[in-house]
């Protein structure tokens, strides 16, 4: 379908709220876009609010190279339409820690198949979508959905590996997830604890800094 009539009148509202300081912002933090207006996620969602949920629509505006029509595609974006193949598509396609958190806060949440493939993506060697899978993990425990105790080992088993990392989303990522299922039982608590003491052992400066976010955040 041609969305390019859609297209000119997002550009207006993109150009009418465009904001160099906040793309300098980003760019000095490493989000980078080929086209970026640097709107605030309240300006987006008023836009968004002019359309109704369209999955060619969203499709279309998440292939643009430009930020705020990617932004934009995650809520105009339908659910039930993610089978894996296109979860797992739209996952290898996210390439910076924004992205990754706004489609995991704003669609892949709300995605059926996220539950079973997030450990999946723990455990890939691209770090986006390997924070895309902590997020996942933190943002669905939050919400309530249970694990197996089955899956949960997987993840305190490879986790251990991922917390040398040298990069900080996915640092981030890490400690949010320790902190969030740490809370669901005393079983996941003592996991965590665990994985904390092995960070600790290692003296790695990262390591160290995620034992101690994820012990202050769940009170130990």
């Amino acid at each position: 379908m041609d969305f390019s009539e859609e297209l000119k009148k997002l550009k207006a509202d993109f150009l009418t709220n465009q904001n160099g300081v906040v793309v300098e912002l980003m760019e000095n933090r490493g989000l980078r876009y080929e086209i970026n207006y640097g709107l605030s996620s309240f300006q987006i969602k008023s836009i968004v609010k002019k359309y109704l949920p369209n999955q060619d629509f969203a499709d279309f505006l998440f292939q643009q190279e430009i930020r705020e029509a990617k932004l934009i595609s995650f809520y105009l974006s339908i659910p039930e339409k993610f089978d894996e193949k296109k979860l797992d598509n739209l996952v290898d396609n996210l390439f910076n820690a924004e992205l990754v958190e706004q489609a995991c806060m704003n669609l892949l949440d709300k995605v059926e198949a996220s539950a079973k493939n997030l450990f999946k993506y723990c455990q890939n060697d691209n770090e986006f979508v390997k924070m895309t899978g902590y997020l996942l993990l933190a943002r669905l425990s939050q919400m309530g959905q249970k694990f197996s105790n089955s899956n949960l080992n997987l993840f305190f088993k490879f986790v251990k590996k991922d917390i040398f990392t040298k990069n900080p989303s996915v640092r981030n990522s890490i400690g949010r997830a320790l902190r969030v299922v740490a809370g669901k039982s005393q079983y996941n608590k003592t996991n965590v604890l665990q994985v904390c003491h092995y960070c600790e052992n290692s003296k790695h400066p990262g390591a160290l800094w995620i034992a101690e976010e994820v012990k202050l955040g769940i009170g130990y």
